[in-house]
């Protein structure tokens, strides 16, 4: 069974559960309501996750890493 992020929408609450789809969403711990699904990237290991954390970092601060691809940043000064 998958394992997933739920965040409550009442005390925003983060967890991860198991879920399989079609069954209901778990309760939140703190306070009882249902908790809703959450967007997450798949967990990646190895080599591949050097890559994911940098991309993810590009998600956050909005810049592409500078090492991204294995080389330096190629953009062209405009």
């Amino acid at each position: 069974m998958p394992l997933f992020d739920f965040e409550c929408p009442f005390c925003h609450h983060l967890s991860e559960h198991r879920w399989q789809a079609g069954t209901p969403q778990p309760t939140c711990p703190n306070c009882g309501h249902s908790m809703k699904k959450q967007v997450s990237a798949p967990a990646v290991h190895g080599a591949m996750a050097q890559g994911r954390e940098s991309a993810v970092r590009s998600l956050v601060t909005g810049k592409a890493a500078s090492h991204c691809c294995g080389g330096s940043d190629h953009r062209q000064p405009h």
